[in-house]
């Protein structure tokens, strides 16, 4: 039986699938991770919380740069492959269930707060924004990755909704300018850089009946044969988008 509410289907499709998250190349190889320690300068006596931690590959990229690092996911299935995955490499990583819309911390608890390539899951995403307001010290850090969509809202709009016919449990992408809303007490910058990843590597969700709907509803070659999954995936997606723009 599929949740009803949001959260109840993140924690039962990422449970299914936490195993599968914790041998992702895309997220404990990626560039980003060292752009990441970079961007936040972490000192050797700081706290640390990352949220939503998944597989546990920003803590564990973390752990070596500060005192202690608490991981918290929503899902208990995916804190527990976490575990077993990131533990016996870092012994300054704690675990805790954990909402990122209420976060089971006191005020100005951490220097440091990450959430990688998740909010995009979040119901509430400036919920989640104004609890790690709360939690970090006076002065502390915030760093958050996640997935985009144009500024234009037509593209906007088929992006997602693509989005969630392969994964049920997306709740919206946001564009880079609603991210730079104003925060009380925070400063907000940013940094760019470029990267890129095979989207099969989509498959770490499952090759589920979402994921297959996207690939059969792809074009095939123009000559009539079959394209692969990946290449018609790819090419549904941008003629979709050239739709919206144009």
């Amino acid at each position: 039986m599929i949740p009803k509410d949001p959260k109840g289907l993140s924690q039962q499709r990422f449970g299914q699938y936490a195993n599968s998250y914790t041998n992702s190349p895309r997220h404990f190889k990626g560039a980003e991770l060292s752009h990441l320690v970079e961007l936040a300068a972490p000192k050797p006596d700081w706290l640390a919380l990352d949220v939503a931690t998944g597989g546990g590959a920003t803590a564990l990229t973390f752990a070596p740069h500060v005192k202690q690092v608490i991981a918290t996911d929503l899902t208990p299935k995916m804190l527990e492959a976490a575990r077993s995955r990131i533990a016996p490499e870092a012994t300054n990583i704690l675990f805790s269930d954990g909402d990122a819309e209420n976060l089971p911390f006191v005020e100005n608890s951490f220097d440091l707060i990450t959430c990688r390539i998740a909010p995009h899951h979040f119901p509430e995403p400036f919920r989640f924004v104004q609890e790690v307001a709360r939690c970090l010290k006076p002065g502390g850090v915030f760093i958050l990755q996640d997935l985009t969509v144009p500024d234009d809202e037509q593209a906007a709009r088929f992006i997602n909704s693509f989005e969630r016919l392969r994964d049920p449990s997306h709740a919206r992408m946001y564009a880079e300018y609603e991210w730079r809303g104003d925060v009380p007490g925070c400063r907000i910058s940013r940094r760019a850089y470029r990267d890129s990843a095979p989207c099969c590597q989509h498959d770490r969700m499952g090759k589920d009946a979402g994921l297959r709907r996207c690939r059969d509803s792809a074009p095939a070659n123009p000559d009539g044969t079959s394209a692969s999954g990946c290449a018609r995936l790819v090419e549904y997606l941008l003629r979709g988008y050239r739709r919206c723009l144009f």
